[in-house]
């Protein structure tokens, strides 16, 4: 479908008065030309982007202008698997798993913006990598990725909270690789229960001594 829709785009460009490229991946590769130059890719007016963009768009300079879409969709597909994987790791079954990857596989907003020349496939690709890697229990390389996607699209910030309020419960894995705040709260409460316990204990066979006597 997405080899389709790349071919069809080459059509529109060249034979319908609206062009079927999105506007920013002109600018996406005119901001790669400039950096084959060895100029700045900021030298193109318009491109408020990050850099390591238009480095991913050199080969649309020194191959075919078509390279970029075709590194966007393929971020498409890689999305949408990993839609299916994430979902497994958190415990979800096989069927729903599947039927989530398919309905971002064949959604057309998503297949229409890659092929279009959108770098919002690759934002994507690296947030939903960042939530496989914390599904994992790999903190670190999630952290590396989640500084990649707010690099190149400053809007992923937003996730900083969700993220930060996962890790704060303590819950990564439902396979058991940590263990969950609350259950350690729980063993700290029944702790301090016992110990209360012990303490009412002592003190009512006190008490019983000293009837007693």
């Amino acid at each position: 479908l997405r080899a389709l829709l790349l071919a069809w785009g080459l059509v529109q460009d060249a034979h319908f008065e609206v062009p079927y490229t999105d506007v920013d991946y002109v600018v996406f590769t005119d901001a790669a030309r400039f950096m084959a130059r060895g100029a700045s890719p900021y030298e193109r007016d318009t491109y408020r982007y990050s850099p390591l963009i238009a480095a991913a768009l050199l080969p649309n300079v020194t191959m075919h202008p078509s390279w970029g879409k075709v590194l966007f969709a393929g971020g498409d597909l890689l999305a949408g698997w990993l839609v299916g994987r994430v979902l497994r790791l958190r415990g979800v079954g096989e069927r729903a798993a599947l039927t989530a990857a398919a309905a971002w596989l064949f959604n057309p907003f998503t297949f229409t913006v890659s092929t279009r020349g959108s770098c919002e496939s690759l934002v994507s690709t690296l947030m939903l990598t960042v939530l496989h890697c914390l599904s994992r229990g790999r903190v670190v390389p999630a952290a590396a990725v989640y500084g990649v996607a707010t690099h190149l699209r400053v809007y992923p910030i937003i996730y900083a909270l969700p993220i930060v309020l996962f890790l704060g419960g303590g819950y990564v894995n439902p396979r058991g690789i940590s263990i969950s705040a609350g259950a350690s709260r729980g063993t700290r409460g029944g702790t301090r229960a016992a110990s209360h316990g012990g303490e009412g204990g002592t003190s009512q066979s006190g008490g019983g001594g000293g009837g007693g006597g």
